[in-house]
C-alpha cells in the first residue's frame, strides 16, 4: 500500500424522520489504504450495506465526513471514484453479456470496438468465452455475478465496493469467483472494500478486516491478515488462518444480543 485513499471520520448515518428515525451507523472512523483489499464483517443489521452506500455517495452522513484522498489529475470531480457491485443480479436484461460488461466504458464514450475488446478479454479470463452475445437470462447466477464484477473493474473507478457479491453462489462456484476476483485484483490493484457475512471468505481475500457491532454499527475490532498469498482454499489447511477465524468469530459472538430466557421451563 502507498498512502491512504479514503477516510471516514466520526460518521453517523440515520434513516427516517422524527421519532421513527433509525441510526444505522455511529462513531465510524477508519481509513482505507491505496491498493488495499479491506473486508467488513458484522451481524445482520450492523449497517454493512449502509456503509457501502455511504462510500458510493448514495447516502449522506448526518454527522462526520467521508474524504477521498486522491490527487491524480484523472480523478477530477466528474470521474467515478467508486464502483459498486451488488449482492443481487444487477445486469441490464435487454443488453447482451458483452454490452453489460462494457457499459461503463460506453458511458465514458469509449469507442465501441475498443470497449468490446476490453470486455471480451476479461470475459474470456472469467470463463465466459463464447457467451458474449448471450443475454442475462441465459446465464447462471455465478456467471451473472462475474459479468457484474467485470463491469465494475472496467468502470475505471479507483475504489471498488462489493456488497456480498458471491453470497448466492454454491460453494464450488463461490471459491472459483473468489479466486477470479483475486486474480483480477492482483493485476489491477484497485482498492476494494468488500462486505461479507462469511469470515472465511474475508480471511481468504483480505489484507485487513473490520468488524462492525450489532446495529447501530460501529467498528469494534480490526484484524490484519498476515498469511501470504496465494492462501489455502480451506482454512483448515492453515493453522494461522484457522486461529484468526476463531478469533473473529468469537468477536462477532460478543456483538450478538443475549438470548432471552423468559418463559423457559
Amino acid at each position: 500500500m502507498t498512502g491512504k485513499i479514503l477516510r471516514c471520520s466520526g460518521v453517523r448515518v440515520a434513516y427516517g424522520d422524527g421519532p421513527v428515525r433509525t441510526t444505522a451507523l455511529r462513531h465510524l472512523t477508519f481509513e482505507v489504504g491505496q491498493n488495499e483489499f479491506l473486508s467488513v464483517v458484522g451481524p445482520s443489521g450492523s449497517g454493512k450495506t449502509s456503509l457501502l452506500r455511504l462510500l458510493a455517495g448514495l447516502l449522506r452522513p448526518c454527522e462526520g465526513s467521508v474524504e477521498f484522498l486522491l490527487d491524480e489529475p484523472k480523478h477530477e470531480t466528474h470521474w467515478p471514484l467508486t464502483s459498486l457491485v451488488f449482492q443481487e443480479n444487477s445486469l441490464f436484461p435487454w443488453m447482451t453479456v458483452v454490452e453489460n460488461a462494457a457499459f461503463a466504458l460506453e458511458v465514458q464514450k469509449v469507442d465501441r470496438a475498443e470497449r468490446e475488446r476490453s470486455a471480451t478479454e476479461l470475459l474470456a479470463r472469467f470463463g465466459l468465452r463464447g457467451r458474449e452475445r448471450d443475454y442475462p437470462h441465459q446465464l447462471s447466477t455465478g456467471m451473472k455475478q462475474r459479468v457484474a464484477v467485470i463491469r465494475a473493474f472496467l468502470a475505471g473507478a479507483p475504489i471498488l465496493l462489493m456488497d456480498e457479491p458471491f453470497a448466492a453462489l454454491d460453494c464450488q462456484s463461490r471459491y472459483r469467483a473468489q479466486q477470479e476476483l483475486l486474480d483480477l485484483w492482483q493485476q489491477d490493484r484497485k482498492t476494494v472494500v468488500f462486505v461479507t457475512h462469511d469470515v472465511g471468505e474475508a480471511i481468504r481475500l483480505s489484507d485487513r478486516i473490520l468488524v462492525l457491532s450489532q446495529g447501530p454499527g460501529t467498528i469494534i475490532a480490526e484484524y490484519r491478515v498476515e498469511q501470504p498469498r496465494p492462501r489455502p482454499l480451506l482454512l483448515e489447511d492453515s493453522e494461522e488462518m484457522l486461529d484468526l477465524n476463531r478469533e473473529i468469530f468469537a468477536c462477532l459472538q460478543l456483538t450478538q444480543p443475549p438470548v432471552s430466557m423468559a418463559g423457559a421451563s
